[in-house]
């Protein structure tokens, strides 16, 4: 009965002990996306659980909807801590006015996405990453441009932006939708999310090829009513 009573005691207080901890780092961390507030009419702050948050962004003319999630790791759970490497990490995904096909990925990751099937290999090389896209004519084939820049700059998983839907269905939504997931000391760095948001504002401000658009969609189109 009393090594009951002490077993119990000692897991409360473990919890309670974890449980403040991991407040204690979300708290520190959510002022680093402070930056991302001027460039958004409104922003919506939802805790998600002890660890993890939402904040969602919207009022924006060409980026019309913003989530960042910030994940931190599960204290509880052996298998978080068996394939994490790190204490949190953090997604960026929305929607956007651009229409075009844009993946970047580093070479570490298994990354798959119907889109990249109606894209083509970039003859650019960025070292660590594979670089896929379509809609644009030559412009990631331009040594020194925004998106270049930017992954050379700050180690990113994944960035990509497509209208094509991960999977086929018979009723597609062809919206187009950006996503990154960015290595952990991104938060730290001050310019991070001003630069990410300025690539996102130039591929909206840049011509895109409708005409690829168009034969993507339809040829999207075929592959789900099959």
């Amino acid at each position: 009965m009393i090594f009951d009573i002490i077993l119990v005691s000692i897991i409360i207080g473990v919890t309670i002990y974890l449980t403040r901890k991991s407040k204690e780092k979300m708290a520190s961390l959510l002022p680093k996306f402070d930056s991302l507030d001027k460039y958004f009419k409104k922003k919506i702050d939802q805790p998600v659980s002890i660890y993890q948050h939402l904040l969602f962004y919207s009022g924006n003319n060409s980026i019309y909807n913003m989530a960042a999630i910030l994940t931190l790791k599960k204290d509880f759970c052996p298998f978080y801590y068996i394939l994490s490497n790190s204490d949190f990490n953090f997604i960026l995904t929305g929607t956007i006015s651009a229409k075009t096909n844009i993946f970047i990925v580093s070479k570490k990751i298994n990354f798959k996405h119907l889109g990249m099937k109606y894209a083509k290999k970039s003859k650019t090389c960025i070292d660590g990453y594979k670089m896929y896209y379509s809609g644009f004519t030559s412009v990631l084939q331009i040594k020194d441009n925004y998106m270049i820049n930017f992954c050379s700059k700050y180690p990113i998983d994944v960035f990509y932006l497509s209208y094509l839907p991960e999977k086929y269905s018979k009723v597609n939504n062809y919206e187009s939708k950006f996503y990154l997931k960015s290595n952990i000391e991104n938060i730290f760095k001050k310019t991070f999310f001003d630069d990410f948001l300025n690539v996102l504002s130039q591929i909206c401000d840049t011509k895109w090829n409708l005409k690829t658009y168009e034969e993507n969609i339809k040829a999207f189109d075929k592959k789900s009513i099959k």
